[in-house]
């Protein structure tokens, strides 16, 4: 099973981020847009795990304890890929953000999964293999969110389509 930890987000915050979406599909002769329902902001990739483990994820999980935070969406940017650009949304730097995720990950690897090393860099995955027709202005937001739970997710190919599903 495919598998990652992230935040989700509300109706109204997901309304904010398809927003810029749009306004990079305008942009774009093609893309491969992150659908609704799958935005979210990803804290740990686990990558393929057996089911016998996600007790062992849930329970970390739950153990992390936070008082509910802000985080806000505050810039675009994107870098090249095989097949175009990769747009992405970040968020202005936050202590309990990073606290959490680095939490994660110590006890993730200290339960035996590998983890990846490189830098925690706060964002969502707004496109994939974009090809741009017209300037994309990178635009400055401020789209806030609360975060109140971090879930486990899976990922898996439902009649062909990716879908991410909390555990």
């Amino acid at each position: 099973m495919r598998t990652f930890i992230a935040i989700n987000f509300n109706e109204t915050v997901k309304d904010q981020i398809v927003q810029v979406q749009d306004a990079l599909r305008n942009s774009s002769l093609k893309g491969n847009f992150t659908h609704r329902e799958n935005i979210h902001l990803t804290l740990i990739f686990l990558g393929e795990i057996s089911e016998n483990k996600i007790d062992t994820i849930r329970n970390i999980i739950s153990s992390i304890e936070f008082k509910p935070f802000e985080i806000i969406f505050t810039h675009t940017g994107n870098f090249e890929q095989d097949a175009g650009k990769l747009f992405w949304l970040g968020t202005e730097p936050c202590d309990e953000l990073l606290h959490i995720q680095k939490k994660l990950a110590s006890m993730l690897s200290e339960a035996g999964f590998s983890i990846e090393s490189r830098k925690f860099a706060p964002h969502l995955t707004l496109s994939r293999k974009t090809i741009i027709k017209s300037i994309f202005k990178e635009q400055d937001l401020n789209i806030k969110s609360t975060v109140e739970k971090i879930s486990l997710m899976k990922s898996e190919r439902i009649n062909n389509k990716l879908t991410y599903t909390e555990i």
